[in-house]
């Protein structure tokens, strides 16, 4: 998925103003084939994983055994670290930084999955949805 970047910097406050808008879900029925070879892509690491829109929790492909059938359920990091959209993206970072993560999941009170925080791998930007960058191409 294209991405623009936005400088630590421009970012803020909140994070809803910092976070991906549009993050693709990975439904809990997902089996565990379908999860390995969405992890097949290297540009994937992180599984967001939700039940009807309610966020259930994460999954990375560390989290999954190399061989074996079912669905995602017994794998979901249910106390996988999340944010709310109106959180300060100084917490956003601060969290990132602690875990040494760069996603970091944005959940409202409802348990609904509203965004992501992507952190890309200079540690000074945000991923955001194309478009959302002034002068951005």
């Amino acid at each position: 998925m294209p991405t623009d970047h936005l400088p630590l910097s421009d970012a803020g406050p909140a994070v809803r103003d910092a976070m991906m808008l549009q993050p693709r879900p990975t439904p809990a029925s997902t089996t565990l084939a379908e999860a390995r070879e969405q992890f097949s892509n290297p540009r994937v690491k992180l599984l967001l994983v939700t039940d009807d829109g309610r966020f259930l929790g994460t999954i990375t492909r560390d989290d999954l055994p190399a061989e074996g059938d079912g669905e995602l359920g017994d794998f979901v990091n249910a106390e996988a670290p999340r944010i709310d959209p109106e959180a300060p993206v100084t917490a956003a970072v601060d969290m990132l930084e602690g875990t040494g993560g760069n996603r970091l999941p944005v959940v409202d009170d409802g348990g609904a999955l509203l965004g992501l925080v992507c952190w890309d791998s200079s540690g000074q930007q945000f991923c955001v949805d194309p478009g959302r960058v002034s002068g951005a191409a």
